[in-house]
């Protein structure tokens, strides 16, 4: 190009959706990698507790089960997914049509988001969860009313009094994140029968698996209802975070209209693989939820030696309250500790910890108490 030659460059923000402007980045907890170069720290000496992934990692069937697929990547996954979705269908007693596959749960978000949802509709979730909710729903252009968490859970009743002709959707987590916490399923079936207007239901059960009052199995009832969705992964007790394998629950007429908008390929040959056999490996799902039983114990147990305030979860996390969560974060992190520090969630007085190892939990513990020493 000539040196002299005037080059037009647009202001980009001019043309951008005006829906983007309201909504941030998201963003995740540091890598491991970037810590100990940060820091200085040796790989090794690094422990991330921050994203709630399985410390066992990932299940040895899924493992060989990708290692015997690898020769045949050269061809398209199977589109729907058959294998898996029938799979699924077959341990929640549904049928295989009640089951949608998502690139992560949050695909499938970004699915009923886009098929429901257009500017002037308003959503309803809480002011304190998991923030793709609002990102999806703004990117659709439409309003989001955010209701504080009522004993560190979600308000159903204020929720509801903020249901109106216009609210296309509400959002509820459950066991919600970051804070742990869970509803009952009798509260929530109240909750969803006694909504009258046309609005869907969308029940994040991502943490489902390590609950305690078997409210993860209950809410299987709620599929004989057309407006509501339940979205669970592979991501926290199967250990496949990193291949972004989520799954959605519903209605047929509702999966019909979802697999309207996702996209022919979404889920990619090795991650439908290693999912399948991950499912069939019960042992290593047994070893996951002792160890996060186990783990929660002690961890509950030493913190309140603390002092610590801890919120009663039935997650492989806990919530804590430490006082300035962000300088406790980064205290800790000079440590070599990744946690999760609560400031976008508007908690700035908490971090949230993934349950680890007994060697994780340990070291933990000891950079904690030094981070919240005067």
């Amino acid at each position: 190009m000539n040196a002299k030659t005037k080059v037009f460059k647009p202001n980009l923000n001019q043309v951008q959706s005006p829906f983007l402007q309201a909504i941030k980045p998201y963003v995740p907890g540091k890598p491991i990698e970037q810590v100990a170069k940060e820091f200085g720290l040796k790989h090794k000496d690094v422990v991330k507790m921050a994203s709630n992934e399985n410390p066992l990692g990932p299940s040895h069937a899924a493992i060989q089960a990708m290692k015997e697929a690898l020769p045949s990547v050269h061809l398209y996954p199977d589109g729907p997914g058959t294998a898996l979705r029938e799979a699924l269908a077959s341990q929640w007693g549904i049928k295989a049509n009640q089951v949608i596959l998502g690139n992560g749960s949050n695909e499938i978000l970004e699915f009923v988001s886009a098929a429901f949802l257009r500017p002037g509709d308003s959503v309803v979730t809480a002011a304190q969860t998991f923030s793709l909710y609002e990102t999806f729903s703004l990117l659709a252009g439409a309003k989001v009313l955010r209701v504080p968490l009522k004993n560190h859970t979600f308000d159903l009743e204020a929720i509801k009094e903020q249901v109106t002709s216009s609210t296309k959707m509400v959002f509820v987590c459950n066991p919600n994140n970051p804070t742990g916490t869970v509803l009952s399923h009798e509260a929530l079936r109240k909750f969803i029968l006694a909504l009258k207007m046309p609005t869907l239901v969308v029940l994040d059960e991502a943490y489902g698996d390590f609950r305690e009052d078997n409210g993860f199995k209950k809410s299987l009832e709620f599929l004989d209802l057309p407006q509501v969705l339940l979205l669970r992964t592979f991501s926290k007790l199967f250990g496949l975070a990193g291949l972004r394998m989520g799954y959605g629950l519903a209605h047929p007429e509702l999966i019909t209209i979802l697999n309207k908008v996702r996209q022919p390929f979404n889920v990619s040959q090795l991650a439908q693989v290693a999912a399948l056999a991950a499912l069939k490996d019960k042992a290593h799902q047994s070893k996951t939820l002792e160890l996060v039983r186990e783990g929660k114990e002690f961890l509950i147990k030493e913190l309140k030696k603390l002092n610590v305030p801890v919120l009663a979860s039935q997650s492989n996390f806990l919530c804590l309250r430490v006082g300035k969560g962000q300088r406790v974060y980064e205290k800790m992190l000079s440590q070599g500790v990744i946690v999760r520090p609560l400031d976008s969630f508007g908690m700035a007085e908490y971090i949230r910890v993934t349950i680890g190892t007994k060697t994780q939990n340990q070291f933990f513990l000891a950079a904690l108490k030094q981070a919240i020493e005067p």
